[in-house]
């Protein structure tokens, strides 16, 4: 008997374990929000037109279907809907872009009439509903009228009703689901209509949230500087002892587009080859899209370089240019923060990313008088356009010492008071109970100039004042708090870490960056010789030749292409830039101001960089190329292959 009841406690027990593994190795992870598509929904290929590569959806007024009769209408909707077909121009000439759509991942229709949409929600109990709600009456007598509904057990149960001509809005609702429910979308009128992909979440489960929180134009060397003795970042000081901090971080281009699509591809410039005038290719992925496999994803800009047309808003929930907070207004950045803050408190996500950035720092230096008083109680100026602002010939223009003091000490205002709104915002998350267990980061995409290597703001050079930037992260629980590493990181860097440490799998991507997550807990040193930044396909200025920096412990090696004579009489009237060799060398440590070129003394060195530049330059010869093949060769691409050598 004894040995029975043995018998059967030891199976009872290989059960359980059994049944313990199962649970952690099988179980699907329960996930704190979802997104559900529509049922039998299908888009209106005659009636709208999405364009994946610039990020954007067109309404036609009039169907292009309705000019066509029999077989040839049929043939016309298939050659419109298969991709990379070109629309016919008398049809784009009728087409309006519905520009306020923060998004393309969505559901557009002509509403004519009646609609309604049906959508299982997956998640019961208290469950909050999201999506991004628009509709237009086309400015018919008729306005357009919206009913949100429960269908429970063969009954329909109005929650919500919205009637108007126009909407456009983020649209948030509290329900209380039972098992089996559907939730009904009713659209009466006529117009056009959008919503979003809806998303249903949790409210107070545990959140995972990511604020990465981009400080645009923002100088390294400016977090935890001092003015007459006072600390000009009291706030950013206050938050980085909460963090880890990087001291040799860099971005790989000094100008916005090229430098956060490198920071969102994890790609140099020359590999994700996005310029002013070529948006992202939707064959390179885009790591937000990875971060949202397991995130909400939102993100706030001020416009200009960072709008969806160039790929950005891929991967987000919701991506938006939040208004007044341009370079002109004072107070950019505290319009910013409290729009976000608006929306923490009203949708209070579960497992959020959100990614807020800033032209506060931007020129035109616009600070607010409050804190520009604070540095000096008696200015000259209370506000300055730079000498080349919109004057990009003027990039090397000499001005007088009392014009430069002016710019800095305006751009430090503007310092100042970024400062004082981020540290608002860091109050308000803790107020959120939001603070604690959130990865915050903090970085800029770029510094700037105040003519110290004889030019002014950014874009043109790769020197410290433009590629290094600060970077901050607050782990959850203050992890790695205090610790500072000095190894050197780039803004490629970034998000494939973020992915690393939310353990969010991205062996797919080819991408530049590294995972630094095994650098910051001490197991392994940086498996990189150099970092990049570069100057090459991805040029503000067409005139300032390819340039490429590599860092490598202590040293940048800078590879400098020679001005044209066309490029140096595009500068000639006001400056011409200064005389740089091909190669140049600084030892960071001991020449911190990169002034004394030790070229001469590191041929080892610089004979290690060469086989690297011959790739990166044949990496660019084959982009230029292809372009030239898809599109024909353009002037610009001619040019750049021309001071290549290649052509």
């Amino acid at each position: 008997m004894k040995k029975i009841i043995k018998f059967l406690f030891l199976v009872l027990f290989c059960a359980a374990v059994l049944g313990l593994l199962y649970v952690l190795l099988f179980k699907p992870e329960e996930k704190n929000f979802v997104r559900v598509e529509p049922e039998n929904f299908s888009l209106d290929t005659n009636r709208f037109r999405v364009d994946k590569k610039l990020r954007k959806i067109y309404f036609r007024h009039t169907s292009p279907a309705s000019r066509e009769t029999g077989k040839n209408a049929k043939k016309a909707a298939l050659s419109r809907s298969s991709q990379g077909k070109k629309n016919n121009p008398e049809d784009k000439k009728k087409e309006t872009w519905l520009a306020e759509l923060p998004t393309i991942e969505g559901f557009p229709f002509y509403l004519k009439g009646k609609r309604s949409l049906q959508i299982f929600p997956r998640l019961t109990g208290a469950v909050s509903f999201y999506t991004y709600l628009y509709f237009d009456n086309l400015q018919k007598k008729e306005k357009i009228q919206f009913f949100l509904e429960v269908y429970r057990k063969g009954k329909s149960i109005e929650i919500h009703k919205i009637k108007a001509a126009k909407y456009s809005h983020r649209y948030f609702r509290d329900l209380k689901l039972e098992k089996n429910d559907r939730l009904l979308l009713k659209f009466k009128g006529r117009g056009v209509v959008f919503f979003s992909k809806p998303v249903f979440y949790k409210k107070g489960a545990a959140p995972k949230n990511i604020f990465l929180i981009a400080a645009d134009t923002l100088r390294w060397d400016q977090v935890g500087a001092e003015v007459a003795g006072k600390p000009l970042t009291p706030y950013l000081d206050e938050f980085t002892r909460d963090c880890l901090s990087f001291k040799n971080a860099y971005a790989q281009c000094p100008w916005t587009l090229p430098s956060f699509m490198s920071l969102f591809t994890g790609r140099c410039e020359f590999n994700h080859r996005v310029n002013s005038g070529r948006p992202l290719d939707p064959q390179i992925p885009l790591l937000i899209e990875k971060i949202s496999e397991k995130f909400i994803t939102f993100g706030f800009h001020s416009g200009m370089g960072m709008r969806k047309r160039w790929g950005y808003s891929r991967g987000f929930d919701y991506y938006h240019k939040v208004p007044y907070t341009s370079p002109l207004f004072p107070k950019a950045a505290h319009t910013l923060f409290h729009e976000a803050a608006a929306l923490l408190e009203k949708s209070r996500f579960p497992d959020f990313f959100f990614f807020l950035h800033t032209y506060q720092v931007h020129d035109p230096y616009t600070p607010p008088e409050e804190f520009l008083l604070k540095l000096n109680r008696e200015p000259k100026y209370k506000k300055l356009a730079v000498v080349n602002q919109n004057a990009p010939w003027k990039t090397f223009q000499p001005v007088d010492e009392e014009l430069k003091e002016a710019y800095i000490e305006l751009y430090r205002a503007e310092i100042h008071a970024f400062d004082a709104y981020f540290g608002a915002f860091m109050q308000k998350l803790k107020q959120l109970g939001l603070y604690d267990n959130a990865m915050i980061i903090f970085l800029s995409d770029h510094g700037e100039e105040f003519y110290e290597h004889r030019g002014w703001t950014h874009s043109h050079s790769l020197y410290d004042e433009l590629i290094k930037v600060p970077l901050l992260i607050k782990f959850p629980g203050a992890e790695f708090k205090g610790l500072e590493i000095g190894e050197n990181a780039g803004l490629i860097d970034l998000i494939p870490t973020i992915l690393s440490y939310y353990k969010i799998g991205n062996e797919a991507a080819k991408i530049d960056g590294i995972d630094l997550m095994p650098l910051i807990r001490g197991e392994e040193s940086l498996p990189r010789e150099f970092l990049i930044s570069s100057i090459s396909e991805s040029r503000y200025i067409r005139q300032i030749p390819a340039k490429f920096a590599f860092i490598h412990g202590d040293y940048k090696i800078i590879y400098n292409e020679e001005f044209s004579d066309e490029d140096l009489e595009y500068f000639r009237p006001y400056g011409l830039p200064p005389q740089t060799p091909k190669i140049e060398v600084y030892n960071l440590k001991e020449d911190p101001l990169e002034k004394r070129n030790i070229a001469a003394r590191q041929s080892a060195l610089v004979k290690r960089v060469m086989p690297i530049i011959v790739k990166i330059k044949k990496i660019i010869r084959d982009n230029l190329l292809r372009r030239g093949k898809e599109q024909g060769l353009d002037d610009e691409a001619r040019k750049q292959l021309e001071s290549l050598g290649y052509i």
